[in-house]
């Protein structure tokens, strides 16, 4: 007996859908299996990783503080950069050690080096900032943060492919104040910030320039006679010309002021050798 017209329809649906279900039951592990492992590939290559450790011990007072705020940007820094924390002791670790300048040009001054699996990568940096605030050495630290963020391999990677020409060195222990003195030779960097010279400088100057156009317009005019009483003349002419000199002398004042806090505050570098008992090598010292 033949079946209706309507059930052979339907009968071809059922088994049209059947096997529909079974291609993708049997196409969907596999698929998740291609993204899941597109999805490994991408986050294990290009990572970076890297644990930042402060030591302001040799600041004083204002030590907790420095090391908190930078921390905190220092985090800013490595998450702006892609870098993750570290993992394993395998990791690198980035050093920064600040310390407390005394003398007649006191201020803050830090080392900041890399090191993975006992071998420094690239040089050890040494600033020195004469005359800095705590959130200019803050600052000084992030800068040099960033610079040297380019030296960290990929996780995973061999520390020798990133090390510069310190092989098998060992990290060296925090500097102290004697080891960043005064003996610094020219950087071409610039300053970011005027010292307490070159803010009063620039305070004279605005107020020289200030001083010597209301000296100006007080002198030009010539004397006026009251006309109520011809006895009374009013004449701008001398307090125009105290306002002029005064002006002027305090233009000159600031310029000089001025002058000299750029020239003292010139970054300044040099390559140092440096020795130590498990090893040796060549660094950086900047001076501010």
């Amino acid at each position: 007996m033949r079946a209706p017209k309507g059930a052979g329809l339907m009968g071809g649906a059922r088994r049209l859908l059947l096997v529909t279900a079974v291609c993708v039951a049997l196409g969907a592990p596999g698929a998740r299996a291609v993204e899941a492992g597109t999805q490994a590939s991408a986050s294990s290559s290009g990572v970076r990783r890297a644990e930042l450790r402060i030591d302001t011990s040799r600041v004083g007072d204002a030590g907790p503080v420095i090391k908190r705020r930078v921390e905190e940007r220092g985090g800013v820094v490595l998450r702006d950069a892609g870098v993750l924390a570290a993992a394993d002791g395998e990791d690198p670790r980035i050093f920064v050690v600040v310390m407390e300048l005394r003398g007649e040009d006191p201020g803050y001054a830090f080392e900041l080096w890399i090191e993975q699996r006992g071998q420094v990568l690239g040089e050890r940096r040494t600033v020195e900032c004469t005359l800095c605030t705590e959130s200019e050495i803050v600052g000084r630290v992030e800068e040099a943060l960033a610079e040297a963020l380019p030296r960290l391999p990929e996780a995973g990677a061999d520390a020798s492919d990133s090390a510069g020409p310190e092989p098998g060195s060992e990290a060296p222990g925090p500097v102290g104040p004697a080891e960043v003195g005064p003996g610094s030779a020219p950087d071409g960097r610039d300053r970011e910030a005027l010292g307490p010279k070159g803010k009063a400088g620039v305070g004279l100057l605005a107020t020289g320039v200030v001083a010597v156009g209301v000296g100006i317009g007080l002198a030009v005019p010539p004397p006026r006679v009251r006309r109520s009483d011809p006895r009374y003349v009013t004449d701008t002419r001398p307090p125009g010309i105290v306002a002029i000199a005064s002006g002027g002398a305090a233009v000159v004042v600031g310029a000089v002021l001025l002058a000299l806090d750029r020239r003292q505050r010139r970054p300044t570098v040099a390559v140092v050798p440096w020795l130590r008992r498990h090893g040796a090598g060549v660094g950086a010292v900047v001076r501010f």
